[in-house]
């Protein structure tokens, strides 16, 4: 089963050629409420900038 969030997430990986295991432990530790970005999200946002 795919969602709009998982898709969206799997494809910025996919863009910047990172995948889940490269993806720290701490990201999936926490809850988001609806609406809200996820830590993943803003985890691959942040380190898009640093590149």
């Amino acid at each position: 089963m795919q969602t709009k969030l998982g898709t969206r997430i799997a494809e910025q990986l996919y863009l910047r050629r990172i995948s889940l295991n490269d993806l720290p432990d701490y990201l999936f530790n926490s809850w988001r409420s609806p609406g809200m970005r996820t830590s993943v999200e803003e985890y691959i946002t942040k380190t898009a900038t640093c590149i």
